[in-house]
């Protein structure tokens, strides 16, 4: 079973193991276990970052 990190604007997360529906509060949904804390997925967190200033 997946777990996903869903990551909401203004960077709050949550973990679920069940994909949710996108909502407009949603800035990404990662599958962990693809990204594995690997590079692009400290990419995209820098990204959001810059996005939240």
């Amino acid at each position: 079973m997946s777990t996903y990190r869903v990551i909401y604007r203004g960077g709050d997360y949550t973990e679920t193991d069940h994909v949710p529906a996108m909502t407009e509060d949603i800035w990404a949904i990662v599958n962990l276990a693809i990204a594995d804390g690997g590079d692009a997925y400290q990419q995209l967190l820098r990204t959001l970052a810059v996005v939240a200033d």
